[in-house]
């Protein structure tokens, strides 16, 4: 009854979002994201833009539960214990897991009432441990929804025989997994997408460097990733620059972390404090540092996809990236792959990079490569193809 559901904390309006399965002959579609809303990179803003693209297709009934404050009438906020929170990493600590694991099983656990609620065809998903909850979940009465999960994390065969899809974002990551013993009829590449924009114009960074209050008078090397030594290894991007013979201007954009005192202290040490800045901006805001700057640089050595690397190059920026097979597959010709753990021929990259001439050509070479190849306008039907045979079990 609607009493019922409202103790399970499910609002009853507006009734065009969260009616029940209101018009059968649509596929229901479900993406889970607990980090939508909450953080503004990588995989979250990716789901965002997918439940957005969806919505243009009339056969398809999309919505989107995520973690975060929601600003669109498809999106509901599950809550769940978060993993930065005291409760979550108590839990951890007890069961010997991270807390990442407790925030995921928590946010599966929570989103349960709605998937009664809703009872989707499919559910789109990216972590592991909350594709298992909703995997286990189609033991419940009247969920029997199938699941795609988006490997971005690189996850190898053996993956739980409940994932009826995985999606592979690259090539190189389907080969992988094929090798390691996956089913070519369970595993799929479909890479992913990102919003492209306009042809970015090389005369806008006097003006963004201004409105940002980033130096005009040097050049500008930007990194864009979580602000961390072990994975996006931002400590090498500070010691290649500092080994640049005209020494940029530094700038590190990012989620932080427990590493990121130890890794600006080494900023402050190597570039001085008026040689750098780190922080976190919303994400519309990284396109405009972007955009500020002359050169982009990523020192980490595995990327599930680096949706970034097109980000830089949607901006039409240079890009000096670690040389591994997602870097080449992404990038293609638009960037200069090196051994960023080599720190001098990492400095020597950098500097080659910013003596080339940043064109206008250059620029919109790299930007329609960007928006050919992985741009929402190329591969928006193929999203809504690959869901609907998803759904229906192909």
């Amino acid at each position: 009854s609607a009493r019922a559901f409202a103790r399970l904390g499910l609002p009853l309006a507006p009734a065009a979002v969260i009616a029940r399965r209101a018009d059968p002959e649509r596929t229901s579609v479900v993406i889970a994201c607990p980090g939508v809303g909450r953080i503004p990179r990588g995989y979250e803003t990716f789901a965002d833009q997918l439940a957005r693209r969806l919505q243009r297709f009339g056969d398809l009934d999309v919505r989107l539960l995520q973690g975060g404050p929601v600003d669109a009438p498809w999106a509901r906020r599950v809550a769940h214990l978060d993993q930065a929170g005291f409760v979550a990493r108590a839990i951890a600590r007890l069961a010997r897991t991270h807390p990442k694991y407790v925030e995921h099983i928590s946010f599966g656990v929570a989103a349960l009432p709605r998937l009664l609620w809703l009872r989707p065809d499919l559910v789109i998903v990216s972590e592991h441990a909350l594709a298992s909850v909703l995997d286990r979940a189609r033991a419940l009465p009247g969920l029997r929804h199938r699941i795609a999960f988006n490997n971005g994390g690189l996850n190898r065969p053996p993956l739980r025989a409940g994932f009826d899809v995985v999606q592979e974002v690259t090539q190189h990551a389907l080969d992988a997994a094929l090798r390691a013993g996956g089913s070519a009829g369970q595993h799929v590449v479909l890479p992913l997408a990102v919003e492209t924009g306009p042809v970015p114009p090389t005369d806008r960074r006097p003006t963004r460097r201004r409105q940002l209050d980033l130096p005009t008078d040097r050049r500008i090397v930007i990194s864009v990733g979580q602000l961390d030594r072990r994975i996006k290894r931002m400590d090498l991007v500070v010691q290649a620059v500092a080994g640049c013979g005209d020494r940029p201007y530094l700038v590190l954009l990012g989620q932080r972390t427990d590493e990121t005192p130890a890794l600006e202290a080494l900023a402050q040490e190597a570039l001085g404090i008026d040689g750098f800045r780190s922080g976190t901006v919303a994400p519309h805001e990284v396109g405009a540092h972007l955009e500020a700057a002359d050169a982009f640089v990523l020192a980490s050595a595995v990327e599930g996809f680096g949706r970034v690397y097109l980000e830089a190059l949607s901006a039409g920026l240079p890009c000096v990236v670690d040389d591994n097979p997602v870097a080449r597959e992404v990038c293609g010709p638009n960037a200069a792959f090196v051994d960023c753990s080599d720190l001098p021929a990492f400095s020597a990259a950098i500097g080659e990079t910013l003596d080339a001439p940043l064109t206008t050509a250059s620029r919109e070479r790299r930007w329609r490569w960007a928006r050919d190849n992985f741009g929402w306008d190329a591969l928006e039907e193929r999203y809504h193809d690959h869901v609907v045979a998803w759904a229906g079990g192909e």
